[in-house]
C-alpha cells in the first residue's frame, strides 16, 4: 500500500513538474494553484482521485502509509511556501506555512467532495477563488502571525 501511495503521488508531480518546465520562471504559484484545483487546461491533474482518496481512508488504520502521506503533503506544502514567499516577500515565513497548509487542507478536502461524495469538479472555480481570497487576506495584513502550533507540527 505505501508504494501505491507513492506510485499516485508521483503521476501528481510528474504532471506537475511537467506544467512547472512549461511556465517556466513566471507565474509558478498560479500553475501550482490551478493545477492542483484542476483548472490548468494543458495539464490536467490524473483521474485517480478515488484512488487518492481511499488512500487516506486506509491510512487510518496504516501508521507506514499515515506518514507516507503526511511527508507527501508535507514537501507539497514546502514547495507551495517557498512559490508564495517569491510572489509575496514581504509576507513572513509563519504566514507562508500557514498559507500552504491551508491550500492543501483545502485542496484535498475539494478533492473528497468530488471523488467520494460526488460533487461536480466544477466547483474548482471556486475553491481555487478561496485560496485567491486568503491569499489576499494575509497580503493585506500585514500583522506577524500568532499561531499556537507551527503548520505542518503533527501529534503522532
Amino acid at each position: 500500500m505505501s508504494d501505491l501511495c507513492d506510485h499516485l503521488a508521483g503521476t501528481y508531480r510528474d504532471a506537475l513538474v511537467a506544467g512547472i518546465v512549461e511556465v517556466g520562471d513566471v507565474e509558478r504559484l498560479d500553475f501550482f494553484l490551478d493545477f492542483f484545483f484542476d483548472l490548468a487546461s494543458d495539464h490536467r491533474m490524473p483521474d485517480n482521485l478515488k484512488a487518492y482518496d481511499a488512500m487516506f481512508a486506509y491510512a487510518v488504520g496504516s501508521k507506514r502509509v499515515r506518514n507516507r502521506m503526511c511527508d507527501q503533503y508535507k514537501t507539497l506544502g514546502q514547495v507551495v511556501s517557498h512559490e508564495l514567499g517569491i510572489v509575496h516577500p514581504h509576507l513572513d515565513a509563519q504566514a507562508c506555512e500557514e498559507l500552504s497548509f491551508l491550500f492543501v487542507s483545502l485542496m484535498h478536502a475539494h478533492w473528497s467532495f468530488v471523488a467520494s461524495l460526488g460533487y461536480s469538479r466544477e466547483h474548482s472555480r471556486l475553491a481555487r477563488t478561496a485560496m485567491d481570497r486568503l491569499i489576499t487576506s494575509y497580503v493585506s495584513d500585514s500583522r506577524p502571525a500568532a499561531a499556537m502550533q507551527r503548520p505542518w507540527d503533527r501529534d503522532g
